[in-house]
C-alpha cells in the first residue's frame, strides 16, 4: 500500500495530494478540488474516506482514499473548522464554529445525525 498524505491548499480551495513512489520523496501526484477555505482535514481509516471542512462554503468534502475523489458534499452547518474521525464507530465529529455546536457525521452513508450541543468553540 502506499502512503499518502493529503494536504490543505487553502489559497487554492483544493488538497494537494502527495505520494511516496519508489526514490522515497513526496511528489504531488493530483490536486482535489474542494469548497473555499478547507480549514480541516481528518481521516477513517476502516472506510478509507477523508474529511475535508470547507469553512467559506459551510459544508464538508468527503474524499474516497482509494479513487481520490470528492465522492459526497455533506452541508448544513455554518463555518465548519475543525474535524475529527472515530474509526471504532464510523462517525465524524466537525466544529460548527458560528452555531458553537458539534455535528456529527455518520461516516458509512454520509448523512446527519441530530446535532449536538458540547459548549463554546475554544
Amino acid at each position: 500500500m502506499k502512503s499518502k498524505l493529503f494536504l490543505m491548499l487553502a489559497v487554492a480551495t483544493a488538497v494537494a495530494l502527495l505520494a511516496w513512489g519508489a526514490t522515497g520523496h513526496p511528489t504531488i501526484t493530483a490536486a482535489i478540488p474542494v469548497g473555499n477555505k478547507p480549514a480541516g482535514v481528518a481521516m477513517d481509516p476502516s472506510t478509507n474516506r477523508i474529511y475535508v471542512a470547507n469553512a467559506d462554503n459551510n459544508n464538508v468534502s468527503v474524499i474516497d482514499g482509494t479513487t481520490d475523489t470528492v465522492v459526497a458534499v455533506v452541508a448544513a452547518m455554518y463555518w465548519p473548522f475543525g474535524v475529527a474521525a472515530n474509526p471504532g464507530t464510523n462517525r465524524v465529529y466537525v466544529t460548527d464554529n458560528a452555531t458553537d455546536a458539534v455535528r456529527v457525521i455518520d461516516g458509512v452513508p454520509t448523512r446527519w445525525w441530530p446535532p449536538r450541543l458540547w459548549g463554546t468553540v475554544p
